[in-house]
C-alpha cells in the first residue's frame, strides 16, 4: 500500500494527494519518507565533505613551511553525519509545515497541519531518489552532486505545491506563493549571512 502511494504522488500527484487526503490516514508514511531522507542526505553529505577535506588537505600540503601554516583539517564521521541528518530532517518536516500553513491560512486557505505535513512528507520522495544518485557522484567530485540535487529538487518543489494545492483548495498560483515566498526568504537570509561570514574573515570595513 505504501509503495502505491509513494508511486501514485510520483506519476500523478494530484490524484493521489486527493485519495491520501481523503483517506484520513496517519503520518507514519510520511514519517518514514522523511527518515529515509535523512540518511540518504547523510550519506551524501559526508562524501560530499570527504573529498572536499581531501582537497583542502592537498591545498594545505603545499603550504607547508610557508609563513601561513594550515591548521590540520579533521575528516567527517560517516555517523556523526548520518545522525545529525536524521534527527535534523523530522524537525525540518515540521518547522517547514508550519512556515507553508501559516502562509496558506494569510493566503485564504483551509489546510490543517496533518494534511501539509503529509504533503512535505511524501513531497521528499525525490529527494531520496536525487540522494541516492548524488552518493556515486559525490564519492567522486561534490560538484557532480549538485546536479541530481537541482533535477529532484525542482521535481519535489512541484509535487509540493500540487500537493498543497490540493490540501488548501487554493489556485496553484496561491499555492506556489506559499511555498515559494518562504523559501525565497530563506535562501535569501542564508545568502546574506553566508556573505557577512566572509566580508567578516576578510576584514572589509576594518
Amino acid at each position: 500500500m505504501a509503495a502505491e502511494e509513494i508511486a501514485g504522488v510520483l506519476r500523478s500527484p494530484a490524484e493521489s494527494f486527493r485519495r491520501i487526503l481523503g483517506s484520513g490516514e496517519g503520518l507514519s508514511i510520511p514519517l518514514a519518507i522523511v527518515l529515509v531522507n535523512g540518511l540518504v542526505s547523510g550519506i551524501s553529505g559526508y562524501y560530499q565533505k570527504l573529498r572536499a577535506v581531501e582537497r583542502l588537505s592537498a591545498m594545505a600540503s603545499q603550504l607547508e613551511g610557508s609563513p601561513f601554516p594550515v591548521p590540520p583539517i579533521k575528516e567527517p564521521s560517516l555517523a556523526g553525519e548520518v545522525l545529525r541528518s536524521v534527527v535534523m530532517s523530522p524537525l525540518g518536516w515540521v518547522v517547514v509545515s508550519a512556515v507553508v500553513l501559516v502562509m496558506v491560512r494569510l493566503l485564504g486557505g483551509r489546510a490543517g497541519v496533518r494534511e501539509l505535513l503529509t504533503v512535505n512528507g511524501y513531497a521528499q520522495v525525490p529527494l531520496v531518489i536525487g540522494g541516492l544518485l548524488s552518493i556515486p557522484a559525490a564519492a567522486v567530485a561534490p560538484s557532480l552532486a549538485a546536479v541530481p540535487a537541482l533535477i529532484f529538487g525542482i521535481w519535489s518543489l512541484v509535487i509540493t505545491v500540487i500537493g498543497v494545492r490540493e490540501a488548501s483548495g487554493m489556485s496553484t498560483l496561491r499555492a506556489a506563493a506559499s511555498v515559494l515566498i518562504p523559501l525565497v526568504v530563506l535562501v535569501t537570509l542564508v545568502t546574506l549571512l553566508t556573505l557577512g561570514v566572509l566580508l567578516a574573515g576578510l576584514g572589509v570595513g576594518r
